[in-house]
């Protein structure tokens, strides 16, 4: 594999001998980032490899993906990693690499949140956090019912001032039914009843006003 736009499906790179494996790796990064990668750099895809979505940080010119089970690079000229990405969310610590957001699902974050300048949080079923969580920014004609109305995104931006320019970094918490909440705004209607409630927290790592301003916007009045 020799240029940005070619792919190596996960389950084969995994499967190769970690010696074999790392050579493999090293030619791939050389070749498509024009850097010699760091033994923690290999070491570090080689553990995200279980999952099926993930994004990772390199020096160069390119970082490190895998979506739906194929690797590949990705300019980093590119405007938006998260744009072109879902994440899958777990239980504990899910850092997002070249963003300024981590998201921490559970009731733990207490003193963790607090080396954060800005969070937001929501309790949401337990049920629908182990049936899987995914994060990802807004698609076209995006919609979600909450306080008993189906309310298009669009319009929700419309009317809090949100620029368009800055929609896309807006962070988008999903399951299998489509959106189940955006920080700012309420959880979907249903997602939060019931007796177990798990904690998703959005914390930023660096207090950026823009960002402030726009959540701000979001919330309820």
């Amino acid at each position: 594999q020799d240029n940005k736009n070619s792919f190596i499906p996960a389950e084969e790179l995994s499967n190769l001998p970690p010696a074999l494996f790392a050579r493999v790796m090293h030619k791939w990064i050389i070749q498509t980032n024009g850097i010699t990668p760091e033994d923690k750099h290999i070491n570090a895809i080689k553990h995200l490899l279980v999952k099926n979505n993930f994004y990772y940080s390199l020096p160069g010119k390119c970082n490190f993906a895998c979506q739906r089970g194929k690797c590949f690079f990705i300019d980093k000229s590119a405007k938006n990693p998260l744009k072109t990405m879902i994440f899958p969310l777990e239980t504990g610590e899910n850092i997002l690499h070249d963003t300024n957001l981590v998201i921490y699902i559970g009731d733990q974050e207490e003193s963790y949140s607090k080396i954060y300048n800005f969070a937001i949080q929501a309790h949401i079923s337990s049920d629908i956090i182990k049936n899987g969580v995914f994060l990802r920014v807004k698609n076209d004609g995006d919609a979600y019912r909450y306080g008993g109305i189906t309310h298009k995104l669009k319009k929700i931006f419309n009317d809090r001032g949100i620029p368009p320019v800055e929609r896309e970094y807006i962070p988008i918490i999903t399951d299998c039914n489509g959106i189940l909440w955006i920080p700012g705004l309420p959880v979907r209607d249903g997602a939060s009843s019931g007796e177990n409630l798990t904690k998703i927290t959005v914390c930023y790592k660096d207090k950026l006003d823009g960002e402030i301003e726009m959540h701000t916007a979001l919330k309820r009045i």
